[in-house]
């Protein structure tokens, strides 16, 4: 079942394909005016011996001075071959965060497919139960 999207705004923050093994930072999000976010990760076929991690970044200043920083907690289980093929989602309270975010994708030794999606929201409602980070 899919809810109203009214008042949310949706970022293709990686968009779906295969990605070579490199690190892959997202355009900045500004977090104002929403409370929550999710990050959907969408983990495709891992290439032989490759991993994936996939994490979020703040910043009060978008970046400018190099400022960016992980969040503490937001960051999902390495996928490996086993865990791949699979969505994942992590919840962000926003009300708590810098005035931006991006997602950053760690591809290693192999290319893989995959896809992140933010969903923002201007209220602190969970959607989801089964949450791989909430913070």
């Amino acid at each position: 079942m899919v809810g109203s999207l009214e008042g949310k705004t949706i970022f293709q923050t990686h968009k779906a394909g295969e990605w070579s093994a490199s690190t892959h930072e997202s355009a900045s999000i500004r977090t104002r005016s929403h409370s929550y976010g999710l990050v959907i990760f969408n983990a495709g076929t891992v290439g032989l011996s490759g991993t994936v991690d996939v994490k979020v970044q703040e910043s009060s200043d978008n970046g400018v001075a190099d400022t960016w920083a992980d969040v503490t907690g937001a960051a999902f289980t390495q996928v490996v071959t086993g865990r791949d093929d699979s969505a994942y989602i992590g919840h962000l309270n926003l009300n708590a965060r810098e005035a931006y975010i991006r997602v950053v994708v760690d591809v290693g030794t192999a290319a893989c497919d995959l896809g992140v999606t933010v969903l923002m929201s201007p209220d602190d409602t969970v959607h989801d139960t089964d949450l791989e980070f909430s913070v």
